[in-house]
């Protein structure tokens, strides 16, 4: 399983959203090293600092959405629902022996959502910004206070 590798395509040109995205593919590719040499106990517990991570960066992402009046916030928020629930999947799958196939193919899911939602649904946002013409530095200061 290769690693995933961050492009700067992906930055919205916020940075604590954009730390935050970085921050997720860091804790995934630690995931597929520690599955890689069979390390099931830091496996496990960096899958649940990933659930962590996404735990505290989804609220944050979604109120920061709110506050600059995205149009489809719920639908991305649902977006968010789904891949906490395939996070903490993962982790329970580590509740029995690991099967290093099945963790496999449960990481690669979960490698393709992050990706749908930082590339696809996250991007829209971006654009649906530029389209309504809102002022950077104002939309900045409404993350910054968010991500305090």
């Amino acid at each position: 399983m290769d690693q995933i590798t961050w492009h700067d395509t992906y930055a919205l040109g916020f940075e604590p959203l954009d730390d935050d995205h970085r921050g997720l593919f860091d804790i995934l590719n630690k995931i597929i090293v520690a599955l890689q040499s069979d390390d099931w106990e830091t496996c496990r517990q960096l899958a649940k600092n990933f659930v962590l991570a996404l735990r505290r960066h989804y609220p944050r992402e979604e109120q920061f959405l709110n506050k600059i009046g995205y149009s489809k916030v719920e639908q991305h928020a649902v977006h968010h629902r789904q891949m906490l629930a395939r996070a903490e999947k993962f982790v329970a799958q580590f509740d029995k022996a690991p099967d290093r196939d099945l963790l496999e193919r449960s990481l690669q899911d979960i490698i393709s959502s992050l990706l749908d939602d930082v590339r696809g649904g996250d991007l829209n946002f971006r654009t649906d910004l530029l389209e309504k013409g809102l002022d950077k530095a104002l939309a900045e200061r409404s993350l910054q206070s968010i991500w305090l």
